[in-house]
């Protein structure tokens, strides 16, 4: 993973969105994580998708669109042409 200068590997998660899912199950947990070192400065806009979760966790293809999916559908990331907005 390659890591720029402005925001040198942080990232921001809401805790609730986190634990939601977490209770959906751990392909979901851990592709929000994925999803959300996506992101830029705001925390809230991915561009990152199921290759990203494929080559950082080792999900297949899919299952990690299985697990985006799952996220959609419990309100955790909302799909806008290409890009996750994470709850």
């Amino acid at each position: 993973m390659s890591l720029d200068n402005n925001n040198a590997g942080f990232f921001a998660i809401n805790r609730t969105s986190f634990l939601k899912a977490c209770s959906v199950g751990l392909n979901e947990a851990v592709s929000y994580l994925v999803l959300a070192r996506g992101t830029g400065k705001e925390h809230a806009k991915s561009s990152w998708s199921v290759q990203a979760i494929e080559t950082y966790t080792g999900i297949s293809r899919p299952r990690a669109h299985l697990a985006i999916q799952g996220l959609v559908a419990h309100d955790l990331i909302r799909k806008d042409k290409g890009v996750k907005w994470l709850h």
